[in-house]
């Protein structure tokens, strides 16, 4: 056979499926031609058959040796005929040129980057494996030697999996149970247990000076306005705890019956023990409207204590106040002790007293209840039973209630 003429100048490479298309028109065209020519019988070399395209293509991986009829035996080798075709000449006919080797502008790059700028063996081999299979883009040799050309490697999905932090163990984000749900629940190690917790008047004083007070440290700056409160006066406050988790918990409060410190006011917490609901999504509040109705009659009968007509606005022992979709208010009473009265060179009658002495806050030992899902690095299986486990935290906070007035 006559010689194959040179290779056209390098232009843009083919994709996968033009190149797969084009060799398969060109081998189909050099079968049809085959088949045409006179004296020859392509239907004993096997040819014509669906895998004749299958067997052209193994003539460049495993040899022509199975296809020369020279070293085939048997009864019809006088019949065969030795025959060759041509290599394809044009990208049109399948030739793949080879890239262009002309490396000046990496050495450039190897020589401005040094050797820190370059990506060593373990970084290349991540990006070969995680770059996705994309058709339309041939493999490029090469294509992550630096730094600057890596890629971000996707993270592979996985499911029922949870994720702790390697120092302290606690979980960082956890799955939902359900197969058919994608939400992903993010857990912090202490600020997404807590309940949050608030406390301002159950009736407000009609001064615009004054402000509700939220849960604060045992320290308070002298420029927060207070409610004043006036000596052995019982004065109701409303404690509201909101759930931040996404199960039922079950709190437990408890107070002294007296605050420490000189001034010993007496505090009681109406409904010590209380249930609340999960942190849902507002949609499902909203669609559960037989529980919403319920507790709107609970709210009622607890503000009227019974009465017809919701007049009244007393808190009884035992009950809760309102109820939310993920927070319960309570009643708490205080009743303030008086201050002594200051003697004529400036001082009280025990001496004198301190910064912000006057202020009165509450100790209160919170405890919070759940059941949760048994920790695991990896979770159940689908269609296994979910095991649980109960859960308990409990600390120690200070609720500032006001300033108590002097007599």
């Amino acid at each position: 056979p006559s010689p194959s003429p040179p290779p056209p100048p390098t232009s843009s490479p083919l994709d996968i499926e033009t190149h797969f298309d084009n060799l398969r028109s060109f081998y189909t065209a050099q079968i049809s031609e085959s088949n045409s020519a006179p004296g020859l019988s392509l239907t004993d070399m096997g040819l014509s058959s669906p895998s004749s395209l299958a067997r052209l293509m193994n003539l460049y991986t495993v040899g022509s040796s199975s296809l020369d009829p020279s070293r085939k035996t048997g009864g019809t080798s006088s019949r065969r005929t030795k025959t060759s075709f041509r290599e394809a000449s044009s990208q049109e006919e399948g030739l793949q040129p080879a890239a262009d080797l002309d490396e000046s502008a990496a050495i450039e790059t190897l020589r401005s980057a040094s050797l820190p700028g370059t990506a060593n063996a373990e970084q290349r081999s991540a990006q070969a494996l995680a770059r996705p299979s994309n058709l339309a883009e041939p493999p490029l040799h090469g294509s992550s030697r630096f730094l600057s050309s890596l890629r971000p490697i996707p993270v592979l999905l996985r499911t029922k999996r949870s994720k702790r932090c390697p120092v302290c163990r606690h979980i960082i984000s956890k799955p939902e149970p359900k197969v058919a749900s994608t939400r992903f629940r993010i857990r912090l190690v202490a600020g997404s247990y807590i309940p949050s917790i608030s406390i301002r008047p159950l009736n407000p004083p009609p001064t615009t000076s004054s402000s509700s007070s939220s849960s604060t440290s045992s320290t308070t700056s002298p420029s927060v306005p207070f409610f004043l409160l006036h000596p052995h006066k019982p004065t109701q406050y409303l404690l509201t705890f909101t759930n931040p988790i996404f199960d039922p918990v079950k709190v437990t409060l408890a107070t002294p019956t007296t605050t420490p410190g000189r001034l010993a006011s007496r505090v009681t917490v109406l409904c010590p023990q209380f249930d609340i609901d999960a942190n849902t999504d507002v949609w499902d509040e909203a669609l559960r409207a037989g529980d919403a109705r319920k507790r709107a009659d609970e709210r009622l009968v607890s503000r009227t204590g019974g009465v017809a007509g919701g007049a009244a606005t007393q808190a009884e022992a035992g009950k809760i106040w309102e109820r939310g979709r993920n927070w319960v208010s309570v009643v708490v009473e205080v009743v303030p002790a008086s201050l002594p009265r200051p003697l004529g060179d400036g001082k009280g009658e025990e001496g004198e007293w301190g910064e912000d002495e006057d202020v009165l806050e509450i100790p209160m030992f919170v405890r919070v209840e759940w059941e949760g899902e048994a920790a695991a690095e990896v979770g159940a299986a689908v269609g296994a039973k979910e095991s649980r486990e109960r859960r308990e935290l409990a600390y120690w906070c200070v609720l500032g209630v006001g300033r108590i007035a002097r007599g």
